[in-house]
């Protein structure tokens, strides 16, 4: 299976607003069907190669993992590859093992991008 190219464009607001206020992390949780998915970026001037990578810890799996991201992120690209073994990670998390109902993957990444919030708390 080919890499999925996808946007996480609702990353835009958060990214933009924690560049403004000089904030180095973006943490927050999404919850989705049975997944517990934990977002982690780390913002630096100094190595801008760490504001390229998007932390994700699957929480009923126990398992952290990174993805590079591409494009111009205060533009709203958050573009990454998702790979089979992203994607096996993720059918993990939500417990989709065996059969059942089709799983339309590209509708689900749609729905978790959606769920991004557009505003974090205040630290």
């Amino acid at each position: 299976m080919a890499s999925i190219k996808f946007n996480f464009s609702r990353l835009k607001n958060i990214y933009s607003d924690a560049w403004s206020k000089k904030d180095p992390t973006i943490a927050f949780e999404i919850r989705l069907g049975a997944g517990c998915f934990v977002f982690m970026m780390f913002l630096s001037k100094e190595d801008s190669d760490k504001n390229d990578r998007l932390f994700i810890y699957f929480r009923n799996i126990e398992t952290p993992h990174q993805i590079k991201l591409y494009g111009y992120h205060l533009g709203g690209s958050f573009d990454a590859y998702i790979s089979k073994k992203e994607e096996d990670l993720i059918r993990q998390e939500l417990q989709l093992q065996g059969g059942g109902n089709p799983f339309n993957f590209n509708a689900f990444l749609n729905e978790l991008n959606d769920n991004i919030p557009q505003f974090l708390p205040p630290t």
